[in-house]
C-alpha cells in the first residue's frame, strides 16, 4: 500500500444520517414510478416483502442490485486507498444521498459534484466537504459560495477556476460577504478540443498568479483536470491523447504547488471511469512528491452492462485490465413483452424515459416468467426505442410470450438514475430490500 503524506479527516456523517431518517418517514401513495399502489412509509420498503419477479412491482422498474453496489464501492476505495489517492466520487452519476453516504463511510474524502443545485443537494443532506468540479462564474453561484463561509463554519467547499473573470466574480462575492474564511479553488487545466480549462502551462500558472494577488479573498489549493474527453480515432489513440494530457497536468502541477508552499496538502485532481489508472501513474504520490492525489471516478459505482465495461480498467470486457476484482453491473431495467407482433419482434414496455439511450440501448440478460429468470444468449437485442416502447429482436423460434418480464443491463448509468425519483434496491432472488431516492 502507498502511504498518503495527508491522512483525510473523515467526513462527521451525523447530519446526513439524521436526514436520511427523515425521508425514511416520509409516505408514498403509488404516484411514484416504479412503487407499488396505496400508502407505504418509505423507511417501511424492505418489510413488504415485495419481490420483483413475482408479480409485486408495477412495470418497467429499474433496479439497483445490492451485492454489486457493497462490491463496487468497497473495491474502488480499496484501490484508492492501495495507491494513497484521496477518493471524492462524482455524485452527478447518482444524485443519491444515501449512496454518496455509503461511498463516505466506505472512507470517501468528500462528494463531487457539477453544478451549484448538486452542491446544494449535498449541503441539505449535510454533507459539508463537497468539491464543485466546475467553474462558478453567475452572480448567484458566487454569492451562495460566499455565504456558506459565513454560515457555515466547517464546511469545505472547493471550486475550479479558469478565467480572470472566474476569479474576479468570487473575490468579490467574498469581499462583499465579510467573511473571515476564504474560498477554496484549483486552477482548472483543459485540453485542446475539451471542455474548460486553460490550454497551456503558462495560462495555468499567470491563472495562478491571479488567484494568489486575490489572497484576502480567495486561497489556491491545487490543480484540476479531466482526462477522460481525450480524443482519437482508435482506442489507442485515445489512450495516448490522455497521456500527453496528463502529463501536461503533471507539469502544470509541480509549477503551480511551487507558487504554494503552504497548501497542506497542495491538491491534484483528475480520474474519471477509463483512464483513473493512468491518473494514478501519472499523477500520485510516486510521480509527484508533495502533492495530493484525489479522484473522481463516478460511474463505478454501479458499472454498466456495456459502455463502462468495455473501458473501464476494471470492466469484464476491457482491452487493458488493472489488476484486481472486477466491478459488477449494479442496474437492471425491467420490462413486460406487450406484444408479439411479428416472428422474432417482440415490443416491450420500457422507453427513453425510463433507461439510457445517449450512447448504447440496453442489453436483454435475462427472461423471467412465473418468477423464474433463465440467462438470454446473444442474439436478443433491443434495436430502437420510443418514449414508452422497445423494439426486441429475438429467436422466432424462442418461446416468448406476452406478459413475460425481460431484464436489461444498461449502458451509461449517468442517465438512468435521472429517469427515476425512488429505486428500488434487490438481492440476488429480487426481494425489494431498500430504496434509494434520488435528487435531480
Amino acid at each position: 500500500m502507498t502511504e498518503s503524506k495527508h491522512q483525510p479527516v473523515p467526513i462527521d456523517l451525523f447530519a446526513l444520517e439524521a436526514a436520511l431518517a427523515r425521508i425514511d418517514g416520509e409516505v408514498t401513495t403509488g404516484i411514484e414510478k416504479g412503487l407499488p399502489d396505496g400508502p407505504v412509509r418509505l423507511g417501511d420498503i424492505a418489510q413488504q416483502g415485495w419481490n420483483l419477479l413475482q408479480g409485486d412491482l408495477p412495470m418497467p422498474n429499474l433496479v439497483l442490485k445490492q451485492k454489486a453496489l457493497t462490491h463496487n464501492t468497497a473495491h474502488m476505495q480499496a484501490y484508492c486507498d492501495q495507491h494513497g489517492a484521496w477518493f471524492s466520487p462524482h455524485g452527478k452519476t447518482t444524485m443519491a444521498p444515501k449512496i454518496f453516504r455509503d461511498q463516505l463511510k466506505a472512507g470517501a474524502w468528500a462528494i463531487t459534484v457539477a453544478n451549484i443545485a448538486q452542491l446544494q443537494v449535498c449541503l441539505s443532506f449535510g454533507i459539508e466537504r463537497v468539491y464543485v468540479a466546475n467553474e462558478m462564474v453567475t452572480e448567484y453561484d458566487a454569492r451562495f459560495l460566499a455565504r456558506q463561509l459565513v454560515q457555515r463554519p466547517s464546511a469545505e467547499i472547493y471550486v475550479a477556476v479558469d478565467s480572470k473573470a472566474g476569479v474576479d466574480v468570487l473575490a468579490a462575492a467574498v469581499k462583499a460577504s465579510g467573511a473571515a474564511r476564504r474560498q477554496r479553488v484549483l486552477v482548472d487545466f483543459g485540453m485542446p478540443g475539451g471542455r474548460c480549462g486553460v490550454r497551456t502551462v503558462e495560462d495555468a500558472v499567470a491563472l495562478a498568479h491571479l488567484i494568489l494577488a486575490e489572497a484576502s479573498a480567495l486561497e489556491l489549493v491545487g490543480i484540476h483536470g479531466y482526462e477522460g474527453i481525450a480524443q482519437g480515432n482508435t482506442r489507442e489513440a485515445k489512450l495516448a491523447t490522455a497521456n500527453a494530457y496528463l502529463h501536461d497536468l503533471q507539469r502544470v502541477a509541480r509549477d503551480v504547488a511551487a507558487l504554494c508552499p503552504d497548501a497542506a496538502p497542495f491538491l491534484v485532481t483528475a480520474g474519471g471511469s477509463e483512464y483513473f489508472d493512468r491518473v494514478v501513474d501519472l499523477l500520485g504520490t510516486k510521480a509527484l512528491a508533495g502533492c495530493q492525489l484525489v479522484l473522481r471516478s463516478g460511474g463505478y459505482v454501479t458499472h454498466d452492462s456495456s459502455f463502462y465495461d468495455k473501458i473501464s480498467p476494471f470492466g469484464s470486457r476491457t482491452w487493458r485490465p488493472a489488476q484486481g476484482a472486477r466491478l459488477i453491473p449494479a442496474i437492471e431495467v425491467w420490462s413486460a413483452v406487450l406484444s408479439l407482433p411479428e416472428p422474432g419482434l417482440a415490443i416491450l414496455g420500457m422507453g427513453g424515459r425510463d433507461m439510457p439511450t445517449d450512447i448504447e440501448l440496453p442489453l436483454p440478460l435475462l427472461q423471467a416468467r412465473k418468477g423464474t429468470p433463465a440467462k438470454l444468449d446473444g442474439e436478443w437485442r433491443v434495436t430502437r426505442s420510443n418514449d414508452q416502447h422497445a423494439y426486441l429482436s429475438y429467436p422466432s423460434d424462442h418461446d416468448l410470450a406476452v406478459g413475460d418480464l425481460i431484464g436489461s443491463g444498461i449502458s451509461h448509468p449517468c442517465t438512468a438514475f435521472d429517469k427515476w425519483r425512488s429505486i428500488l434496491v434487490v438481492d440476488e432472488d429480487y426481494r425489494v430490500v431498500d430504496y434509494v431516492r434520488t435528487y435531480f
